[in-house]
């Protein structure tokens, strides 16, 4: 119903009369669209007035169709607001002006009717006002109103909802993959960090885990040295001049047309300069989300307060997260804050609350900052390898349980990535140290009844023959240790046995029942594991361990190769039919196969007869 003057009346509207409200709200959305210039004031007008009924559809409907309108009629570029001394413009900068003026209007009303429904009660409106403010932000972030939408979504990514949540999560980390100039990834970096601090890290573990997607360039250092290079040398007194004079009439074009002059509307780009000002500006902010988290599960095992950290929402996920953006990112840590970094992952991953997928995590996550900035530092990492010697016995080689999701496609092994990161991808380690990892992975790859984590096993142990050549005497001693009991649950690292020791496992997993890890295995016992990485077809010629675990992973009902199919009722027929002679007896799994189908197809048959007699 209206009111006199064209307004929108307050009183709650009759169920009959929604399909004459969705049809006024349809009818205004397209002439706003078609017509923004002469008719989009009114309009707006009307559908804001119906999005701030207190009728669920309604409401919902006017917002989401608000929405689809200022989606396609704002403007990719920042409104300056015109002050009275910008009054002496021409007739059509003032019409653009008074347009881009309604504009700003209207938008802040839509805004302000979007954050007071996104604190309502009603979960559906709540979740609609959000969405609105996510796709605005999504195709319009360079438009006005930015950080009072960022202020609004950042503490929803925390949201109770799990459709809010997801919703804002998402948002955010498109944010950061569309955005090229990296301002509104700062802004949302700062407000983050304010977020954090705030609230004592009890956050959603995917506010730090959408930090991954965020885009740094490592050439602007060399782009930033050639273009002053370029512009001190190369350049001669009259280029220099003409791009002054080409610089100089940009700005005063900028500047009769009201817009914002430190944004480079002439051309959509930055300098390097300001380029290589906002990256660091975006380390520092990402890097002090990460350690606040961190330094907060240090404190609270320092100072015995794991177990209130054990209870608190999204802790442990939240922890992953924090790992898996450090590890990441781990090429840009500042060289002075590597002791500290390393005592708190050290402190992490020996305590007992912590989960062991975080803790193998920390120790890879170690082991690659180890490999990259961490190559010039002289650490030894004696007491991570044996953290990391004294887990992979207590830890199968299972996939991850808190770093993934649980419907994963590609499981792979936190116990063989940390081992993979602490012996191959770093420099040589001592050769004791790798017998005795590799006699720890032979004997935990016993236990092991999947097939892709007895896989990952041999892998690893053909990678490190390969590596340490003076290894390869394992497979050759037949020596007896009668002086020192070999002792495959040893706890420590440098105690842990001779070097006169044989992989004797090996011999037993010759023996398996997966004809891939069989062959594999005869392979690196005949001490051909060099033709065998270089063989292209061979399993074991990857580069990750965890691709065996995507490829051979049989916990979905998998296996490859697969087994043979059951034999078809003919075949079976003329197996019956011919004789059988003395050395030919079938087997006893065969003799069992055939009972179990034949048990099957009688109970189908009797199922059939008793289902006709009912229809009957």
């Amino acid at each position: 119903k209206k009111q006199p003057g064209g307004r929108v009346s307050r009183v709650p509207p009759k169920p009959e009369d929604y399909p004459a409200i969705k049809r006024k709200i349809a009818i205004c959305s397209v002439s706003a669209i078609e017509k923004p210039e002469s008719k989009g004031e009114e309009n707006l007008g009307v559908l804001l007035d119906f999005a701030r009924l207190q009728d669920h559809q309604v409401c919902q409907l006017a917002m989401l169709s608000l929405q689809a309108v200022f989606k396609d009629i704002l403007p990719s570029y920042k409104i300056k607001s015109i002050d009275e001394s910008d009054m002496n413009l021409s007739k059509d900068v003032r019409k653009q002006h008074n347009y881009e003026s309604m504009l700003l209007r209207t938008y802040q009303a839509f805004l302000r009717i979007l954050f007071k429904k996104n604190k309502s009660g009603v979960k559906e409106v709540k979740v609609a006002a959000c969405k609105c403010l996510c796709n605005l932000l999504r195709s319009n972030y360079n438009f006005n109103y930015r950080s009072d939408i960022l202020k609004q979504v950042i503490p929803l990514m925390n949201s109770k909802f799990s459709d809010v949540s997801a919703l804002c999560l998402d948002c955010v980390e498109q944010l950061f993959r569309i955005d090229k100039d990296g301002e509104a990834t700062l802004e949302v970096l700062q407000l983050i960090a304010d977020y954090i601090r705030k609230n004592d890290c009890m956050l959603n573990g995917g506010m730090i885990e959408i930090m991954k997607v965020i885009r740094l360039s490592d050439d602007l250092t060399r782009k930033l040295l050639q273009a002053e290079e370029d512009d001190s040398v190369h350049l001669s007194r009259k280029e220099k001049q003409r791009r002054a004079n080409e610089k100089r009439r940009k700005r005063d074009a900028a500047l009769r047309e009201g817009r914002d002059v430190d944004y480079h509307l002439g051309t959509a780009t930055q300098g390097v300069k300001e380029k290589m000002k906002i990256q660091t500006k975006i380390i520092e902010g990402m890097f002090e989300c990460v350690f606040r988290v961190l330094k907060n599960f240090k404190d609270g095992i320092v100072f015995g307060e794991e177990e209130v950290n054990v209870k608190k929402d999204f802790s442990w996920p939240l922890l992953s997260s924090t790992l898996s953006c450090l590890a990441k990112f781990c090429m840009y840590i500042n060289i002075d804050f590597m002791k500290d970094l390393f005592n708190w992952l050290y402190t992490i991953c020996n305590e007992d609350a912590v989960p062991r997928s975080q803790k193998f995590q920390c120790l890879n996550c170690v082991y690659q900052i180890l490999d990259g900035p961490g190559k010039a530092l002289n650490i030894d990492t004696l007491r991570f390898d044996t953290t990391l010697y004294e887990l992979a016995l207590k830890e199968k080689f299972l996939p991850r349980g808190l770093v993934e999701k649980e419907n994963q496609a590609n499981p792979q092994s936190v116990v063989a990535q940390a081992i993979q990161a602490a012996l191959l991808h770093r420099r040589v380690m001592d050769r004791k140290r790798v017998i005795n990892f590799m006699k720890r992975i032979c004997m935990c790859s016993l236990s092991e009844a999947c097939s892709d984590e007895t896989l990952g096993s041999v892998h690893l142990v053909a990678r490190l023959l390969q590596r340490y050549v003076s290894t390869r005497a394992l497979l050759e001693n037949d020596e007896v240790n009668s002086v020192y009991t070999y002792s495959d649950f040893e706890g420590t690292l440098d105690l842990h046995g001779r070097n006169t020791c044989p992989l004797w496992e090996l011999s037993l997993l010759g023996k398996h029942y997966h004809p891939h890890v069989a062959s594999s295995v005869g392979t690196v016992i005949s001490s051909n594991t060099s033709d065998l990485l270089k063989d292209p077809s061979s399993i074991l010629n990857v580069n990750d361990v965890g691709e065996l675990f995507e490829e051979y992973g049989s916990r979905m009902g998998r296996f490859n190769p697969a087994p043979p199919r059951r034999p078809s009722a003919k075949a079976k027929s003329q197996k019956g039919n011919s004789c059988i002679l003395v050395g030919e007896c079938p087997s006893e799994n065969e003799v069992k196969e055939d009972l179990t189908w034949l048990y099957l197809g009688r109970k189908g048959k009797e199922r059939r007869t008793q289902n006709k007699k009912l229809a009957k």
